[in-house]
């Protein structure tokens, strides 16, 4: 969830920041490495008071071609069909994308379907590739 914050926090999508030891840790770096800046922002900007700083991710510069699988809840509080059609707009590759209408955001993983729904799609997802 801090995580998560920090996004909404920025308006980016981006790398987690552990604070300048952690970073130091992780990173190599007090801050966590920059990636590139999406323009615009994906996430509405809602500002919080955390104390967090993170770099972002430049996902329309990802690897036409490189796999990507999206597993979409219609019932997700957290991912506003908005962002998430953004999100999905940005990648340089369309991307492999499940809706499922009644899922909320911990459904993927606790929904006693979901190894029906997600996990089968997702390891046939994985054995398409090569």
């Amino acid at each position: 969830m801090v995580h998560w914050l920090q996004m909404v926090n920025s308006g980016e999508f981006q790398k987690f920041d552990f604070g300048a030891t952690g970073n130091l840790k992780h990173y190599g770096t007090p801050t966590p490495p920059l990636c590139g800046a999406i323009d615009p922002p994906l996430l509405p900007l809602i500002q919080l008071s955390f104390d967090f700083h993170f770099t972002s991710y430049n996902i329309s510069q990802f690897p036409k071609g490189m796999p990507v699988a999206f597993y979409i809840g219609g019932q997700d509080e957290l991912a506003d069909p908005t962002d998430v059609a953004e999100l999905l707009s940005v990648f340089p590759s369309k991307p492999h994308v499940v809706s499922i209408a009644t899922y909320s955001h911990l459904d993927f993983v606790w929904a006693l379907d979901a190894s029906k729904l997600v996990y089968a799609d997702l390891i046939n997802f994985f054995e398409s590739i090569n």
